[in-house]
This record gives C-alpha cells, structure tokens and sequence, in this order.
C-alpha cells in the first residue's frame, strides 16, 4: 500500500471518528434534555403542596352583571334578589324551586354549568321568559316524577333573545 492508500485510509478512519464523535454529542444533548425535562418535573412536584388556591369567587352584589346560584337557598330567593336588573344567573350546582309556580323574567338569562340542575319536585312549575344557555345535557331535574315533562315552559321573551334551541337532553 502506497502513501496514496495510507491517506486514504486516514481519511476515511478520521471520517468514521467523526460520525461516532457526531453520535455521541447528539446522544448526549438527548440525555440532558431528558435530565432537564426529570428536573422541571421533580421541582414541579416537590413545590405543589405549597402552591396557594384562590377559591371561587361568589358574586352577591346586587345589580352585577352575573351572580352565582351558590349564594341564594332556592331559586325564588335568586329570582327576588335579581329583581328587574338585566342578570345572567350562573347556575354551579343544583338549586331548588321553592314551591308552587316559579317564573323566571325576560331580564334574567340561565346560564347552567355542566352537572348543575334546577331541581323541581312533583307539582312544582316552572316558566322560563329568559333565555337558557346550557349544551346537551341535563339541567332540569324532576325525580320525583320523570315522565312529567311539561313542568317546565318557555314563554315568549321580549327585549331578549328567546331560546332558539331547546334540547331534548335537558330534562
């Protein structure tokens, strides 16, 4: 083998170094990331008993934009509360009907969070003027009796949008 041979032979063992020296770094940028990635999620977890929770803030002021069915007893005391003031009434949980026939005004938009019912035992009523906004799922509950479904009625609203849509899944 001639120098040419020898040369050639150099070059393609530095090349083969190279391309070992190039998987190595590549493999070892692979492993720090993985370290990092273990790191951010080791500190992620060793701080969370110490992160703060801000509970849920529960709007009582009259005459506010929305409120929250968490602070009134049953849906009548919501209704009086809320008055003539425009107001979306978030419904968070489920709320009773108090008794006897319930109306909820033009003025007033239910606005119901999944899971979240108006309750409404046998004989009690309810008439809604205002607008629903709720998907397909339930928001009327009447246990007491569940093949009664005309317990609850659409009026015709005026000044607000009337429900376009009213699903079969809410009852």
């Amino acid at each position: 083998m001639g120098l040419a041979g020898e040369r050639l032979a150099e070059a393609l063992l530095f090349k083969m170094l190279c391309s070992k020296i190039e998987q190595r770094r590549n493999e070892m940028k692979r492993f720090i990331t993985c370290l990092a990635l273990a790191g951010l999620l080791f500190a992620g977890n060793a701080f969370a008993d110490r992160v703060q929770y801000v509970p849920d803030i529960v709007v009582t002021a009259p005459g506010a934009v929305w409120t929250d069915s968490r602070q009134y007893a049953d849906l009548d005391a919501a209704i009086v509360a809320i008055g003539t003031t425009p107001t979306t009434l978030v419904i968070t949980q489920n709320i009773d009907v108090d008794s006897g026939p319930e109306t909820i005004h033009a003025n007033t938009t239910l606005q119901f969070r999944n899971g979240a019912m108006i309750v409404l035992d046998d004989g009690e009523t309810l008439v809604i003027n205002g607008h629903v906004d709720a998907g397909p799922y339930q928001i009327f509950d009447n246990s007491d009796d569940p093949t009664d479904f005309d317990n609850v009625t659409f009026g015709i609203t005026t000044g607000l949008s009337p429900n376009s849509v009213a699903y079969p899944e809410w009852w």
